[in-house]
């Protein structure tokens, strides 16, 4: 499942650069490549742009790394 990017609005990208700034953990809700849906506690190390599309660069608790298109983001709190 390949889609067009929709870029996120700058608030929203703003809480993930402090996310990374001040350590916080999310719990972050997204859609995966494929459809499928997925919830999972990570804490936020990067985000990048690639192929005029932006990324978040993440771990989970478990030390799994994950790069996240951000707009396949649906929701994510601060834990």
């Amino acid at each position: 499942m390949t889609t067009k990017y929709t870029p996120v609005p700058c608030s929203i990208y703003g809480k993930y650069e402090s996310a990374i700034f001040k350590g916080h953990r999310l719990r972050l809700c997204w859609v995966g490549a494929q459809g499928q849906h997925h919830i999972e506690t990570v804490t936020i190390s990067d985000l990048r742009v690639k192929h005029r599309a932006e990324y978040m660069i993440c771990q989970n608790r478990h030390g799994r790394r994950r790069i996240l298109r951000l707009d396949r983001v649906r929701s994510a709190r601060i834990i």
